[in-house]
């Protein structure tokens, strides 16, 4: 369980492990055991638009962020309605930068309400893993460098799709399709018929998280939202 106690443990840690196997594996197994961790110690944010980035400290993480993340790997689940510009997709995009490095061949989805959306989705969680450094996910994390697609797949087999209401994606078409054990759903009160995708959903999303949970991996639903007024 994440705590204040595990929090203040690691705002103390803030240091590169040293050039050895040992101390690299080390750090790689603090990293996959707490997100927290690994957001303080290793995680850049891109600042869009502008080309360049800030690090994600204890200090700068708002504290509804913190109990958001608490949330999302104690209950594996949060619901978060806020106002933009607060950090909720940077959030989202961190645990699942987390969850595809550290568990080899974790399957992720992201649903948003338009395809450049969920691109900007997957840009995030590109950049954060980019920044990482190479002995944590080698030079080349992953098999695809265009920024075009709406998947990637990384150098551990882990896969991470992005899924949009169009013409080809009905709402039974994407209820399918969200077969993950993870699931970020972005801006959900503008996607067009999310009642009924998420409704329809609800038996695949559940035996993915059964069959995540029995192998240790992470496992969780994260749905947040602007007001629609």
């Amino acid at each position: 369980m994440l705590n204040q106690d595990n929090e203040k443990i690691i705002q103390k840690i803030n240091k590169k492990p040293k050039d050895t196997s040992k101390e690299k594996a080390l750090e790689w197994f603090r990293c996959k055991q707490n997100p927290f961790y690994f957001m303080y110690n290793y995680v850049y944010i891109p600042e869009h638009g502008t080309g360049g980035s800030f690090k994600l400290t204890a200090e700068n993480l708002h504290p509804k962020m913190k109990r958001t993340v608490k949330s999302i790997y104690n209950y594996h689940k949060a619901v978060l309605m806020a106002s933009r510009q607060l950090g909720k997709s940077s959030i989202a995009a961190c645990m699942i930068a987390w969850a595809s490095v550290f568990y080899p061949g974790v399957q992720a989805i992201i649903l948003n309400m338009r395809k450049n959306a969920g691109q900007n989705n997957l840009k995030t969680i590109k950049f954060i893993i980019q920044s990482l450094p190479s002995w944590m996910v080698t030079n080349n994390p992953f098999t695809s460098k265009s920024d075009i697609v709406t998947y990637v797949t990384l150098f551990n087999r882990s896969h991470i799709d992005v899924f949009y209401p169009s013409t080809t994606h009905s709402a039974d078409t994407l209820a399918r399709s969200l077969t993950s054990p993870i699931l970020y759903i972005d801006e959900a009160a503008f996607i067009r018929d999310m009642k009924t995708i998420f409704g329809s959903a609800q038996q695949t999303l559940s035996k993915a998280r059964q069959q995540a949970q029995k192998s240790g991996y992470p496992h969780f639903i994260f749905v947040t939202s602007t007001p629609f007024f």
